[in-house]
């Protein structure tokens, strides 16, 4: 998932571009997301067997 910034963007849009990549590089701000992701992709996973039912 690699976002891409349209060939002449305005000045607000490179703005918040920047400012995201700004976030993505702050810990406090990357910790939750991560976290949130691994949450998502747990809830979407299918369920593991139980021990006996392999």
């Amino acid at each position: 998932m690699t976002p891409e910034l349209p060939d002449d963007p305005g000045t607000e849009q490179v703005r918040a571009w920047v400012e995201l990549a700004e976030l993505s590089q702050d810990p406090d701000f990357r910790a939750p997301v991560l976290d949130w992701s691994i949450q998502a992709l747990r809830s979407q996973a299918p369920p593991s067997p139980a021990p006996g039912d392999r």
